[in-house]
């Protein structure tokens, strides 16, 4: 008998619950989930509650979250700005930095570079080949291949289409209409579900061009589109341009910031994963359950960083932790702040 209590203790110094751990459930956007689930595993060992999180896309794990089926949903796409309703009722909170990269299928090409005028002329089908001559002058000496330009783009609604249509939608100077901002639209265009299943039509396609985030374009082999960004400078997605981006903004600037920053050495395409959940955590979880909840996220947004480059994703910079910080303040139980 007094093995097992000292085993018992032994767990509990160890911050390990025996019994009636919570379990705290999750989904959304594909791109950041093998970085979150990396945290949960290493924070399920820490204090032993266990996080489960299901990749069903940035929209889709919003609307379930406003549906009550999980404790939190993932998005490139602030809840604020998503166009689902009673989206007050929740906050916002980033977790990871991302990109969004034009990946291409062209063998022996190491690197094609475009201009913002060249993506929109893609988009709208005004350009179809890749010997075309406004893609030949930009890319010099390197010879374009004369074939057509096979397009593939989401046929989900995705936060990864949703940056994207940012971007052009500011490289545009608002000209370009955006119908839905949850899928990009190109004429005669093949529509794929997924970034993975994106990636692999694109490696299966010659003359393929497509768009992922910038973590499934490194892993896929893929050349990876050089952008000129608004210093007239061509750049790769990686951790060093991606964080550019957000160099130097403040803290009330979070929200809008990573599309065509004027920092000199910024890629273009730049944004948050945001973790989304209940302004008021009475109204789905008891206290306990919430409050796991939010020690969770805290620690993600924190202590789960460590894993984030190891893994092939961009940590947060500190100016995010701060409002990460303070978004998080406003999380409550009735009327008790969480953090």
């Amino acid at each position: 008998m007094n093995r097992f209590i000292g085993f018992g203790l032994m767990l509990m110094i160890l911050g390990v619950t025996v019994h009636g751990a919570p379990v705290l459930k999750g989904s959304g956007a594909s791109f950041p989930a093998l970085l979150i689930n990396k945290m949960t595993d290493r924070y399920a060992k820490e204090t032993g509650v266990t996080v489960t999180y299901s990749p069903v896309g940035s929209f889709n794990g919003l609307t379930e979250l406003v549906a009550g089926r999980v404790d939190f949903g993932v998005s490139d796409v602030q809840l604020s700005e998503s166009g689902i309703e009673n989206s007050t009722d929740y906050v916002d909170v980033p977790v990871t930095l991302g990109a969004v990269a034009l990946v291409y299928n062209l063998p022996g090409i190491p690197v094609v570079k475009m201009t913002p005028e060249i993506v929109l002329d893609i988009l709208a089908g005004r350009i179809n080949r890749w010997d075309d001559s406004k893609i030949q002058t930009i890319n010099g000496k390197i010879k374009m291949p004369a074939m057509p330009i096979r397009v593939a783009t989401r046929s989900d609604n995705s936060g990864t289409s949703y940056l994207l249509n940012r971007y052009v939608f500011s490289a545009s100077s608002g000209a370009r209409q955006i119908r839905n901002k949850w899928r990009v639209d190109v004429p005669g265009a093949t529509m794929v579900s997924g970034n993975k299943q994106l990636v692999d039509w694109v490696l299966q396609t010659p003359g393929a061009l497509g768009y992922t985030e910038s973590h499934y374009a490194v892993r896929s082999n893929l050349g990876v589109v050089a952008l000129r960004n608004a210093k007239d400078r061509f750049l790769l997605p990686n951790v060093e341009s991606i964080l550019a981006a957000i160099d130097e903004v403040s803290v009330d600037q979070i929200r809008t910031a990573g599309i065509n920053s004027k920092n000199e050495f910024a890629y273009p395409i730049v944004g948050f994963s945001w973790v989304s959940t209940l302004r008021d955590q009475s109204r789905r979880n008891d206290y306990e359950s919430a409050k796991e909840l939010i020690n969770c996220m805290w620690w993600m947004t924190h202590q789960g960083q460590l894993y984030a480059e190891e893994n092939g994703f961009t940590p947060l910079p500190p100016v995010a932790m701060k409002f990460a910080s303070q978004r998080m303040k406003e999380i409550r139980f009735d009327d008790v702040i969480l953090r």
